[in-house]
């Protein structure tokens, strides 16, 4: 379960890890989480994977 109750829409992004990252953090940072957005990108660098970053978002937020 997503530590927020956010919502993010990846259906038709560019599935580049960064701008994924791009769309959680300012959603992140737009709704009053600046701390999680920072902490995100932190951890995101110690990913080993594509996959794993991707389970790393839905740590956060809920993507569809």
């Amino acid at each position: 379960m997503a530590r927020t109750e956010l919502t993010v829409r990846f259906t038709g992004e560019d599935g580049n890890v960064f701008h994924l990252m791009a769309l959680v953090g300012q959603t992140l940072t737009c709704n009053g989480y600046p701390e999680l957005e920072k902490e995100l990108s932190e951890k995101l660098f110690e990913q080993p994977n594509y996959s794993s970053a991707l389970a790393l978002f839905g740590e956060y937020v809920n993507i569809v």
